[in-house]
C-alpha cells in the first residue's frame, strides 16, 4: 500500500511511512514541512512541488530522513493548490505557469502513476 498527501496531507504522509514500515511507498504533493526532525524513513518517496527556486534548509533536512528512493520533481510557476483539487474547481485562477491547468493535472497524474508502476511492478511478476 502507498500513501498520498497534499501539503499537510504531506506531512502525514512522511509521519505514517516513518512510524509504518509495511507502508511501501509515499506520495507528497507539495508536502507542508515538518518543524522537528522525522524518524527515518525507509520507503520509497516521490515529492511533486510547485514554485519557484532551490530547496531550502528545512526541506533539505525533512528529504534527508527518506532512506529509500527520493524522486523530487518541480513544476516551475505552479502554486500550492496547482497540485490539488483547486486546479479543477478553479480553472485559470490558479497559477500554472506556462503550462495549461489541465497539462499540470496530466504531468502529475503520470508522474504519480509511473512511480507507483516502478515500486510496485516486482509485486506483479512475484504472482
Amino acid at each position: 500500500m502507498a500513501l498520498a498527501g497534499h501539503s499537510l496531507g504531506g506531512l502525514t504522509t512522511l509521519q505514517a511511512l516513518a512510524a509504518e514500515p509495511r507502508f511501501k511507498a509515499g506520495v507528497v504533493l507539495d508536502g507542508a514541512v515538518s518543524p522537528r526532525p522525522l524518524p527515518p524513513i525507509r520507503q520509497d518517496v516521490l515529492t511533486i512541488v510547485g514554485g519557484d527556486g532551490q530547496p531550502d534548509a528545512d526541506e533539505c533536512r525533512m528529504w534527508a530522513a527518506v532512506r529509500g528512493t527520493r524522486l523530487f520533481i518541480r513544476l516551475p510557476g505552479v502554486e500550492h493548490v496547482g497540485l490539488s483539487d483547486a486546479v479543477w474547481l478553479a480553472g485559470t485562477a490558479v497559477k500554472t505557469g506556462s503550462a495549461a491547468p489541465e497539462r499540470v493535472v496530466s504531468v502529475v497524474r503520470r508522474d504519480v502513476a509511473s512511480f507507483l508502476d516502478a515500486i510496485f511492478s516486482d509485486l506483479n511478476t512475484e504472482q
